[in-house]
């Protein structure tokens, strides 16, 4: 299997992942991540994040 089919199946991107493609900082990110209403936030426990990927795709391609 490469890298793009792999990357083709991800339903989540981690927070690292979404502050590289927006150009933030991490914090800026989860600050993000805790305001945000206009795409899926998903928390594992109480320190984990991860964002719905189709979601935050509809909503970066909506900017």
């Amino acid at each position: 299997m490469s890298i793009n089919q792999v990357e083709s199946k991800k339903l989540v991107y981690t927070v690292k992942e979404v502050s590289e493609m927006l150009g933030l900082s991490l914090r800026s990110t989860y600050n993000l991540c805790n305001d945000q209403k206009d795409f899926k936030v998903l928390r594992l426990g109480e320190k984990s994040i991860r964002v719905n990927k189709e979601s935050f795709d509809n909503w970066f391609l909506g900017l």
